[in-house]
């Protein structure tokens, strides 16, 4: 199933999806979620996972270590935590060209209490992020950003009331996931970005417990 808007190619088909979200609150040192949308198979389809974690409080142990996508190891661009609180946030990606469905398997460095991921399909040349930001707290996630691009946030946050997610460049940004869960805020965000920049950021307000990741990708 479709979750989000798509961006089109200029010459036609599908340039960015977000196909799908899963969720476990179950305790645990695995997460396997299956039949997971992937989106619109394509020869420079990359995929991107969010994925957020909740309950280890001890430093670093709650941190998602590895996914995979149908057997297939993704590449972490960044995993934080705030450990006093059991947030724990990070991004992966890696091509992925055929399949529009997978069993993917989210595994944190120790035990945990829940899992939580967003899944993000992107067409790009590209092998690699344009730019990759982390903060343990309410910092900006600065990012570069070019017309045709994607820049897509994580956050997990030591809170159950509403955080507001920003993108301080021109286009609108997209919260696909902003919800209370797990006694956790959880959130997952996205910008189809037109403007090319060095210093454009996600930002939030309100709380301060917070594990948030920031990555860009260009066509």
């Amino acid at each position: 199933m479709f979750l989000g808007h798509k961006l089109r190619r200029a010459g036609g088909g599908v340039n960015f999806e977000y196909t799908d979200n899963q969720q476990s609150n179950s305790t645990a040192t695995s997460y396997t979620f299956t039949s997971t949308q992937l989106g619109t198979p394509d020869t420079d389809r990359m995929i991107i996972i969010s994925a957020v974690t909740t309950g280890s409080s001890v430093g670093g142990q709650g941190i998602p270590s590895t996914v995979t996508v149908g057997g297939v190891s993704l590449t972490k661009a960044y995993g934080i935590q705030y450990p006093v609180v059991g947030a724990a946030s990070a991004i992966f990606y890696g091509k992925i060209a055929t399949g529009t469905s997978a069993t993917v398997v989210v595994t944190p460095l120790g035990q945990t209490l829940g899992c939580r991921l967003a899944v993000y399909a992107y067409n790009t040349t590209q092998s690699a992020p344009l730019s990759v930001e982390r903060t343990n707290g309410t910092g900006d996630l600065v990012l570069d950003c070019v017309p045709d691009g994607i820049a897509i946030h994580s956050s997990c946050d030591n809170a159950t009331s509403g955080r507001t997610n920003i993108w301080t460049g021109i286009d609108p940004i997209v919260d696909d996931v902003n919800t209370a869960w797990d006694s956790k805020w959880i959130a997952f965000s996205h910008v189809e970005t037109t403007e090319t920049s060095s210093v454009r950021a996600f930002q939030v307000t309100g709380g301060s417990s917070y594990a948030r990741v920031g990555i860009s990708f260009g066509p």
